[in-house]
């Protein structure tokens, strides 16, 4: 077997481990284990917002039939395979919000207003920001939407992203609690924030907190954002009025735990690495390949190796080609491995949807930079165009995307033989 074949294998190896690991974290797999042991005698009402809304509510109303009196699903437009017994399905924007972002807000306290008695049953997953909202009062959507964008294309991390959201939001960090009639409380969580930060994760709808007006400052004068609104004061978004219990079903640890443990179903030895999460997608290659040369030069580490890792990278586009953070890593590691016949590195997004494409990430090998050349692309040019989608798709290195069901952010992976 020459080494293009053995690297084909390999790319298929990398493949199946990645499909295999987002699979087992899909809310059908998730749900059951928590929802079985409650008590909701009594009937619940539900809420689903996120990317995973969907395969969350369905789930969810399949485990608890008739205790779900009703329930409204909010997911991004495509998000919804079909009806849910008593749930309505409402789509919006994502990632930036729309009319029907501000309509899910409506639509959802109606709902609530009606079974003011009833324990409310939320399902909450990332994405929620953007596809439930409601401006403060003094703002406008477009407003809102033109900020999310800006700062969506900076350099900025989603805890500072969600920040600001909570802020100019009327229904972020916990502000929506005091706008419904329900006291009890119950949120499952499908984290795609690393560390599980609950005040970050939907920018906190239903988690209260207490935001420091230095901090809100310094990331708007850090992304030289102009705004009328400003904090006069430390802001209290909401008074803890609420029995709000939380409860985390799955995580992007959960993710690489179970990419190792399939991994080693493959035959390979396993290595987890942590990333910082305000790390940017260079950084972040430069990271990798520090990890690869440690690797081929230590005797320590037996092959074949996989490197498991996962997060959520920040990418400063600073034009408005296809393709997204992990398509652009990917793209970034090919140019670093050029030439190599025993590595290959994987990016995927574990919701499906990476960037302004219709993939869900890349992958390449050694040989990846020299097939884009004969291809007519130069890879330096292609990435400072931020336009790594057709690079990658001239050369089968995307991932397939299509909304998978489940959101606990991005995987990374990295075979060497």
């Amino acid at each position: 077997m020459n080494d293009t074949e053995n690297l084909d294998n390999l790319k298929k190896n990398v493949l199946q481990i990645a499909e295999k690991a987002v699979a087992s974290v899909l809310p059908e797999y998730l749900l059951p284990k928590h929802l079985k042991n409650e008590n909701y005698s009594d009937g619940i009402v539900m809420l689903a917002i996120g990317k995973a809304a969907w395969t969350m509510a369905d789930a969810a109303a399949r485990i608890l039939k008739d205790k779900l009196i009703s329930g409204i699903c909010i997911t991004k437009y495509g998000g919804s395979r079909g009806e849910i017994q008593r749930v309505e399905i409402h789509e919006a924007g994502h990632p930036i919000p729309d009319n029907n972002s501000l309509l899910s807000v409506q639509k959802t306290i109606r709902l609530l207003e009606s079974y003011p008695d009833r324990k409310l049953v939320v399902l909450l997953s990332g994405g929620a920001s953007a596809l439930f909202e409601k401006p403060s009062s003094n703002l406008t959507q477009d407003y809102l939407a033109d900020l999310t964008n800006k700062l969506i294309y900076s350099s900025a991390s989603i805890t500072e992203i969600n920040t600001l959201r909570k802020f100019f939001s009327d229904v972020k960090g916990g502000k929506f609690l005091s706008l419904i009639p329900q006291k009890e409380i119950d949120c499952y969580f499908l984290s795609d924030v690393i560390g599980d930060d609950l005040s970050v994760i939907g920018s906190g709808i239903f988690f209260c907190e207490r935001i420091k007006k230095r901090i809100i400052n310094d990331i708007l004068k850090k992304y030289k954002i102009e705004t009328t609104l400003l904090p006069s004061n430390d802001h209290l978004l909401c008074k803890r009025n609420k029995n709000v219990r939380n409860i985390l079903i799955g995580n992007n640890l959960l993710l690489q735990k179970n990419a190792i443990a399939i991994g080693e179903e493959h035959g390979f030895n396993t290595i987890r690495i942590d990333i910082k999460e305000t790390f940017e997608v260079s950084s972040a290659a430069n990271y990798f390949i520090e990890i690869i040369n440690r690797i081929k030069s230590e005797n320590e580490f037996r092959k074949p190796v996989l490197v498991v890792a996962g997060g959520e990278l920040t990418i400063n586009a600073k034009k408005s080609g296809k393709g997204g953070r992990n398509q652009h890593l990917a793209l970034e590691m090919a140019t670093k491995i050029s030439g190599a016949t025993n590595i290959v590195f994987a990016a995927v997004a574990s919701d499906g949807d990476d960037g302004n494409s219709e993939a869900a990430g890349g992958i390449i090998d050694g040989n990846t930079q020299s097939k884009a050349t004969l291809k007519g692309f130069s890879l330096n040019k292609t990435l400072s165009d931020f336009n790594s989608y057709y690079a990658l798709k001239a050369v089968g290195g995307l991932i397939e995307g299509k909304l998978s069901g489940t959101n606990v952010n991005d995987l990374y992976l990295i075979a060497i033989t």
